[in-house]
């Protein structure tokens, strides 16, 4: 996207035969390779409403997948595996959306804020059936013990946080750049995760703003939407996924 947003000199200087450390801006570390690009704040990236830290407002789908995997099931227009067209997104461009908002962490472990993952939450998070959150068996998991465990953990105010989300938007996973839509826009759960430390890989990572009653998205044929937190949540699911051949009107959300 960078040559198409003016912001050719910093594509160039990704070396696009290398990956990098996402998580070296918080240990003080700068990543040797690709330091001087990711390390850019590209100010469309960041909505002048989120008062978070880091580099990255806007998330990449992920679909309904609950990992960082892409299972056509539950395959956003833009998920790992992709082959990346268009043509696959048989649901429609108008009814898949691409990119949602999510709250920048704001890097204060003392307290949790939209944009914050609890880490190390019990590990009902890892049984799920098939990780498609929209499987009844998987929805079945996560609303009888999922949910219930992390607010637990949320309450009990002795679980870590992951603070720095979106702190590079060059991160083509949770921490970074991408979302899920196991929860409703804003929802009163918190995003937590079993993984431990970097909140990375696998849970809750939802769309969030500091808008009143929604977020902002942006659907795969370029028209931005704003999604009431109301919206009912399979619809949220069937607006996620880029070929569950659902129909869904434009008055549903």
């Amino acid at each position: 996207m960078l040559p198409y947003i003016e912001q050719n000199q910093v594509a160039n200087a990704i070396n696009f035969s290398f990956g990098f450390n996402e998580f070296a801006g918080q240990s003080g570390l700068a990543d040797p390779i690709q330091s001087t690009a990711i390390s850019i704040t590209i100010n469309s990236f960041i909505c002048p409403s989120d008062a978070g830290k880091g580099r990255n407002s806007y998330r990449a789908s992920n679909g309904t997948n609950w990992d960082w995997w892409s299972r056509e099931a539950g395959a956003g227009p833009m998920t790992r595996n992709s082959d990346g067209k268009l043509s696959s997104i048989t649901d429609g461009l108008s009814n898949t959306i691409a990119f949602a908002e999510r709250n920048r962490g704001d890097g204060d472990g003392s307290r949790y804020n939209p944009g914050d993952v609890y880490v190390g939450v019990p590990g009902s998070a890892w049984g799920l059936p098939t990780y498609v959150i929209q499987n009844p068996g998987d929805q079945q998991i996560i609303q009888s013990s999922v949910i219930p465990d992390c607010v637990a953990a949320a309450k009990a105010g002795n679980t870590p946080t992951w603070d720095w989300g979106g702190f590079y938007w060059a991160a083509g996973d949770y921490p970074g750049a991408k979302m899920n839509f196991v929860l409703t826009p804003n929802s009163k759960v918190p995003d937590c995760s079993p993984w431990g430390g970097v909140g990375a890989g696998i849970g809750f990572y939802s769309a969030r703003s500091r808008h009143s009653g929604g977020v902002n998205v942006l659907m795969s044929d370029g028209s931005v939407k704003f999604i009431k937190d109301s919206i009912n949540l399979q619809t949220w699911y069937s607006l996620a996924t880029r070929s569950g051949g659902e129909l869904v009107s434009s008055d549903a959300y």
